[in-house]
């Protein structure tokens, strides 16, 4: 059984430890929490539309990510269409003003280049008209970036071989491989859209990477000292998340648990020890991940338990999802990303047969 509703049938390792698991609801999820949380949702797109209208200096700052944590919010989407429409014109607004940042800078593309133009550049594709020209502009503009580059390694600015060298987790690392995750979300779905160029070697790249994922044994936080509240965990579990973000075109489609099953035995076995460590954001993500197994507050007591503690941080944070007094625009505005995803209901897709069904199975989920 994939979710389970029930704490009793949790197995040992996955229950909350004794200290948590008083502070757990037993109730049934009621409709009132889904009114509730559903309106939490929508004030949290409005927060974040709000924040970028408010100060559009953030936009080329953030770069693609001030686009990402609005346009996730419709994968799968289960929203008001009214709703996906707004968020929607936010992205192209904020995608517009990065092709004029774009069109703006004077002189040939370099190579280094083609990182900050690819993204654009995939973003104009699924955001604008077929004719539009402000596509087409940034396009040449990554495709004349990726001329420049000599190979692949030239293009993504590190060795594929190297950063799949280790398979120890404790020894590894960990920013190279988020880096590795992040060119194969953009080499994905770049291979949708034919006239954006791509270095040979890229549309291998995504099923290498997810391979060498697979294969990662992803240690528990008492491995670590302070168990979730040790830097080191908290990343490597942000990365166990974003992982997942490869079979599922960034959770549009569903996920098996035979897709990854270190990886959902990860996600389960860690839940409530992440939910006290401190990082709500890397929680948050934890959340939105069993929810693309087909796990909801109402078949799914981890899930259930989740939304509850997020939707409590949302209150307690006087009913917004932003940081305030934050350093960064990003670190402001982080929690409303995965806190947003992490209690949004979906609908998964059923991915298209390439890029994606060469990554992850198709059709209904695995009874595990």
């Amino acid at each position: 059984m994939v979710c389970i509703d029930d704490r009793a049938q949790l197995p040992d390792a996955w229950k909350a430890p004794a200290q948590l698991a008083g502070r757990l609801s037993p109730a049934p999820w009621s409709e009132t929490e889904g009114k509730e949380t559903a309106a939490a949702f929508e004030t949290g797109i409005r927060e974040l539309i709000g924040f970028f209208k408010r100060k559009p200096s953030a936009i080329p700052t953030l770069w693609d990510d001030s686009i990402e944590p609005l346009i996730q919010s419709t994968h799968a989407s289960v929203n008001r269409p009214e709703l996906d429409e707004d968020i929607r014109r936010a992205a192209v607004a904020n995608l517009d003003l990065l092709i004029s940042n774009v069109a703006q800078r004077n002189g040939e593309a370099s190579c280094e280049d083609f990182e900050t133009y690819l993204p654009v550049a995939i973003f104009a594709k699924r955001l604008l008209p077929d004719d539009d020209p402000r596509a087409q502009q940034v396009i040449e503009r990554s495709n004349a970036a990726l001329r420049e580059c000599r190979s692949l390694e030239d293009a993504i600015g590190f060795s594929v071989r190297e950063a799949m060298e280790t398979h120890d987790l404790l020894e590894a690392d960990v920013e190279r491989l988020f880096d590795l995750h992040l060119w194969s979300l953009w080499f994905t779905e770049a291979q949708l859209y034919s006239d954006i160029e791509l270095p040979a070697g890229a549309e291998a790249f995504p099923k290498q990477a997810w391979s060498f994922f697979r294969t990662l044994a992803f240690p528990d936080a008492d491995r670590f000292p302070g168990k979730s509240a040790n830097e080191d965990f908290v990343s490597l579990a942000d990365l166990a998340s974003h992982i997942l973000h490869i079979p599922t075109g960034v959770h549009r489609f569903g996920l098996r648990v035979d897709d990854a099953p270190e990886l959902y035995r990860f996600h389960r076995e860690n839940f409530y020890e992440a939910s006290e460590g401190g990082d709500l954001d890397v929680f948050a993500s934890f959340v939105d991940t069993l929810r693309q197994y087909g796990c909801t507050p109402e078949n799914d007591i981890q899930v259930r338990d989740g939304t509850r503690i997020l939707i409590k941080a949302f209150r307690d944070n006087g009913g917004s999802w932003i940081k305030q007094g934050s350093k960064s625009d990003y670190d402001a505005l982080h929690f409303a990303w995965t806190g947003l995803l992490g209690i949004r209901n979906r609908q998964p897709q059923t991915p298209p047969p390439a890029p994606y069904q060469v990554l992850t199975k198709a059709g209904p989920n695995s009874a595990d």
